[in-house]
C-alpha cells in the first residue's frame, strides 16, 4: 500500500497483543526520508507479563531509547519505549 509516496509495513506483535481492530489502524511503520512513522493500535491479549510489543525493522530503531506518553482507548497515558536492540 502505498501513500504520498511511502510504503506502508505492517509491524508484526508479539503474540501476548493484537491489532485492536474495531476501525482502528493496524500496528505499521513507514520511512519518509530519515523519519521512522509509526502507527496503529494494540491491545494486550493476555494476562503475561511480556513486555515488548513488537520488534522494529533495523532500519527504524534509534541510537538510543525514545520514551513516548501515548494515550490508551480509555484516556489514559501509557510510557511506550523504543529501543534501539530488539523493539
Amino acid at each position: 500500500m502505498t501513500s504520498s509516496s511511502r510504503t506502508i509495513n505492517t509491524i508484526y506483535v508479539e503474540p501476548e497483543f493484537k491489532a485492536t481492530g474495531d476501525g482502528l489502524r493496524r500496528p505499521s511503520w513507514s520511512r519518509q526520508n530519515q523519519l521512522c512513522i509509526l502507527s496503529g493500535s494494540v491491545t494486550k491479549a493476555t494476562t503475561a507479563a511480556e513486555d515488548e510489543i513488537a520488534q522494529l525493522p533495523a532500519s527504524c530503531r534509534p541510537e538510543a531509547e525514545i520514551l513516548f506518553h501515548v494515550p490508551t482507548l480509555d484516556g489514559a497515558f501509557i510510557t511506550l519505549g523504543v529501543s534501539s536492540n530488539r523493539s
